[in-house]
């Protein structure tokens, strides 16, 4: 997470330039990273869990 985190934060000045797309929207791409890792890991962590006497699969 932190490595892609990294990422996008490196080519926050450039990605406006590169997408064609407003800097404020751009700058959605920093909120979007960590919230989309907030509400998928424990939805992935269930999904790895889950076994089929536990009755959730």
């Amino acid at each position: 997470m932190a490595v892609i985190q990294t990422v996008v934060v490196s080519l926050l000045p450039d990605l406006p330039r590169l997408t064609g797309a407003s800097p404020g929207a751009v700058c959605w791409m920093v909120t979007a990273t960590p919230v989309s890792g907030a509400v998928l890991a424990p939805v992935l962590v269930r999904a790895g869990t889950c076994t089929a006497s536990d009755g959730c699969c």
